[in-house]
């Protein structure tokens, strides 16, 4: 209902004798009730006229940014990409990358990544426990259930425990039936990945194994995967997405280069792209902030180009690296206009390049100089860019 709508009813409401019963005014004369203050009921549903304030402070929502539309009637999540955490409403650099993943510190305490990538988390296993495979397990067993692991699980047999490794694509998943033995299962979701079934919101865990469900209330929607408040006269329909191919989709992560200059992190989000051929084989991964900019070239390479490469370790595919900054532009050999620093030293890590229509996603850290050879360090880097 519009801050308009609400003003005539308030109008319609003094026109005539008024009788107060619990917060509703009665108009007799007409048979009208009407709510007191804007928003209110429609069908016996209940309704706001917004959800937010355009230009309120983004917020993280599980590993999504969320922020307010310009019209304050929904809100708008930004998933931050595999290499990245949410944290104060900004995706930042993850301290590690691979989510759950544990080893054994000691033979009694296990190392294991922060389910958000903030951290690693060191912690003991219980007495007459010991770590296996990153997991803590009595040091001997009888009848004891399964326990899933890093890379697979324990079972317990004839007194001892046995390990078993999941294949690369599938993660440990302990039966519900049973609620006690373990398997390995084909990922079900893009890790922390939210999308709607009807009014059920669904969220993906950590590892993408399953799917936490929650039911929007009578007086919500579901979107983007996540519940809020049912805005008057909004004729949307509800969200609904029926696979993984369709979560990614409705999910699509912001498309940047993230890195530290001087311990700051910095991502540079404007006319972001990778691009591949132009006359060389180079795969150009590039993004801008503001008058800044950085550009990554890999040559000679092929359209779905990926691996480590390092100026220390001789390899036919070489990077470049332009960045303008500040400073005095210089004559950079192949980089573009406007360049203030070269790349002199490099290691950068393609994890992921989807060719056209895809993303390329990796790591990467950076020795530069000006024409001066004054050098800065671009460390902590972060690909995930969409090609053009």
């Amino acid at each position: 209902m519009s801050a308009t709508r609400c003003l005539k009813l308030a109008f319609l409401s003094l026109s005539g004798p008024l009788l107060g019963l619990s917060g509703l005014w009665v108009l007799p004369s007409l048979g009208l009730v009407f709510g007191s203050g804007c928003g209110g009921d429609e069908a016996g549903v209940k309704c706001v006229d917004q959800v937010c304030v355009a230009g309120e402070a983004a917020v993280c929502v599980g590993q999504e940014v969320r922020t307010c539309a310009s019209d304050g009637e929904a809100y708008a999540y930004a998933m931050c990409s595999s290499q990245q955490r949410c944290e104060g409403g900004a995706c930042l650099p993850k301290q590690c990358t691979t989510i759950g993943e544990a080893t054994c510190a000691t033979p009694t305490s296990v190392r294991r990544c922060a389910d958000d990538g903030s951290k690693f988390e060191t912690f003991s296993c219980g007495t007459g426990e010991t770590c296996r495979d990153g997991a803590c397990a009595p040091t001997s067993c009888t009848t004891d259930p399964d326990r899933c692991t890093t890379n697979g699980y324990l079972r317990c047999a004839s007194g001892s425990w046995t390990q078993s490794t999941c294949p690369a694509s599938e993660v440990c998943s302990i039966d519900e039936a049973s609620g006690t033995t373990a398997r390995c299962l084909p990922t079900r979701c893009t890790p922390w990945a939210t999308r709607c079934d009807g009014d059920v919101a669904k969220t993906c865990d950590s590892r993408g194994a399953s799917e936490a469900e929650k039911a929007c209330g009578d007086d919500e929607v579901c979107r983007q995967g996540q519940c809020q408040a049912r805005v008057c006269g909004d004729s949307t329909p509800t969200d609904t997405v029926s696979d993984t191919s369709d979560v990614s989709d409705t999910n699509e992560p912001t498309s940047q280069l993230i890195f530290t200059l001087d311990g700051v992190a910095i991502a540079f989000d404007q006319n972001s792209y990778a691009d591949f051929g132009g006359g060389p084989r180079r795969l150009t991964i590039r993004a801008s902030r503001s008058t800044s900019f950085l550009e990554i070239q890999l040559q000679p390479s092929n359209a779905k180009v990926s691996g480590s490469y390092s100026s220390e370790v001789v390899n036919p595919v070489r990077v470049i690296a332009c960045y303008k900054g500040t400073g005095i532009v210089g004559d950079f050999d192949d980089c573009p206009e406007g360049t203030t620093h070269r790349s002199t030293a490099y290691a950068i890590n393609v994890t992921r390049n989807d060719g056209a229509g895809g993303r390329v996603e990796g790591t990467f850290s950076l020795t530069l100089e000006d024409k001066n050879t004054d050098a800065i360090v671009l460390g902590n880097g972060q690909i995930n860019v969409r090609y053009r």
